[in-house]
């Protein structure tokens, strides 16, 4: 299992460098939302979402919520999954924090669904000038890493040619009182003849590796998994030392297929819920095939550099903190029994 961490950086702005040590968090607030949108004949039909926050509709972390919507009568799923957990209660050094997951599938004559997923935590911070390595009110440069793991899917029937209007997409947004420090994308997106893959903003495209399994599935026309292991997202900002500040992480997914195809997002989370849906809407063969690929490629990718270029050498960090904001890796037994699949 991964550790998925968002790890505060100080840079050694000052002589001598800055001593490491854990900032003062004053408070914690989040939210977590889902839902999953069914379209029928191009007009929206039945809905599932949920919503909860923390202060707010919860007393206590974690916020767990989840939509489903399944069509035995036209062989169509989707779930939508989000979780924000309490790193200061979960066991491990390492604890889950944040986990989104995403699966629509449908078969050729069904219909199709639009789903979303978004997770947001809010901390306010205080460093004091132990902690910084600077006197009260002098401003300290800090450079901030979040962690991420996680991979986008596509995959369609081996009658389907035409992935047009299908696509998913990962979002990540950091923002300190608000203003952005960090934002970018990761989008994979079907098209008439194949699939297009794209990034916005700082999105680090040299951590993205694509694999092809479709020549090992005659079943599948495309079955496309787009890894992410192990990546950081890096951003700069500054804060007065001894003073309140409040950083912002707001992470989504939003998705849609067509029939005869489906696409998955798998953000710090096991693949349960992608099994879920593949095997209410395949057979238990194809499903086995494709859950194994799956589970191989998210532990040991194989990929290939999706944007393939020549990166700098990444820079060397320093003065490591000890306080961590963690995007982890869970697991959603509880959610499921909690909120059962709903069949139509």
């Amino acid at each position: 299992m991964r550790v998925h961490r968002w790890t505060i950086v100080v840079l050694a702005t000052l002589l001598g460098g800055a001593n490491a040590g854990l900032a003062e968090i004053i408070s914690i607030s989040g939210s977590a939302e889902a839902s999953v949108q069914e379209i029928v004949d191009g007009s929206s039909g039945d809905l599932d979402e949920a919503s909860d926050t923390f202060p707010g509709t919860m007393s206590a972390l974690p916020l767990q919520v989840a939509a489903t919507l399944f069509d035995s009568d036209e062989d169509a799923a989707g779930i939508a999954a989000a979780q924000v957990a309490d790193p200061t209660t979960a066991l491990g050094t390492n604890p889950s924090d944040f986990a989104l997951d995403i699966t629509l599938n449908s078969t050729p004559d069904a219909d199709y669904y639009i789903g979303s997923a978004t997770v947001e935590e809010v901390r306010t911070i205080r460093f004091s000038p132990t902690e910084a390595g600077a006197a009260t009110g002098e401003t300290v440069s800090f450079n901030g890493r979040f962690f991420l793991d996680g991979a986008l899917i596509i995959f369609a029937d081996a009658s389907v040619t035409d992935l047009s209007d299908t696509e998913v997409e990962l979002r990540v947004n950091i923002t300190q009182a608000g203003s952005s420090v960090f934002s970018g994308t990761i989008l994979l997106r079907g098209t008439s003849g194949g699939t297009n893959l794209s990034t916005t903003g700082s999105f680090p495209q040299s951590q993205v590796n694509i694999a092809d399994f479709s020549v090992l599935v005659p079943e599948l026309s495309v079955f496309q998994v787009i890894t992410f292991p192990e990546t950081f997202l890096t951003f700069p900002y500054e804060a007065v030392v001894e003073e309140e500040f409040e950083l912002r992480a707001t992470v989504s997914v939003e998705a849609k297929n067509q029939p005869g195809v489906g696409v998955a997002a798998l953000v710090g989370i096991p693949i349960s819920s992608f099994e879920d849906v593949v095997s209410f809407t395949s057979n238990a063969a194809l499903t086995q095939k494709m859950i194994t690929m799956l589970k191989n490629e998210r532990a040991h990718p194989t990929g290939v550099p999706a944007f393939p270029k020549t990166y700098p050498a990444p820079f060397v960090l320093c003065g490591l903190f000890g306080f961590e904001f963690v995007l982890g890796l869970i697991a959603f037994g509880t959610l499921r029994a909690s909120r059962p699949l709903r069949r139509r």
